[in-house]
């Protein structure tokens, strides 16, 4: 289902996306805290962090502003969400990079696992 939905093309705009799957989490805690992160890490970027809860099942946080696919993949390599987010709710995150056609394909498709599966396969295996 996943490879139907997604496409994986390295020259498209990518964003990096944190997926917190509960739709109650303080979303502006962690927007801010990803925000902190870039602004301790990348201050010559300038990166655009945004949250939204989708379909009232989980928080997405994007970080736009990448040069590119591989620096999109970097700043994925350098995040590690278990210590740059507060989490004391213990919800499930993890985050991955996503172009900008699979992220309306996600916004339709509303499962991040699917997408994240797809991520794994298709852009960490050939890296």
């Amino acid at each position: 289902i996943a490879r139907e939905l997604f496409t994986a093309d390295t020259t498209q705009v990518h964003l990096f996306a944190v997926i917190i799957n509960n739709p109650a989490f303080n979303m502006n805690q962690a927007v801010f805290d990803v925000i902190s992160y870039n602004i301790d890490n990348y201050t010559t970027d300038n990166y655009r962090t945004e949250g939204k809860i989708s379909d009232n099942k989980y928080i997405i946080i994007t970080v736009a502003g990448f040069r590119n696919y591989k620096s999109a993949l970097s700043y994925y390599n350098s995040f590690n969400t278990a210590s740059v987010i507060r989490n004391q709710s213990n919800a499930q995150m993890f985050s991955f990079v996503i172009s900008t056609d699979n992220l309306e394909a996600l916004a339709t498709d509303l499962n991040p696992q699917r997408y994240l599966i797809f991520f794994r396969e298709n852009y960490l295996k050939t890296e």
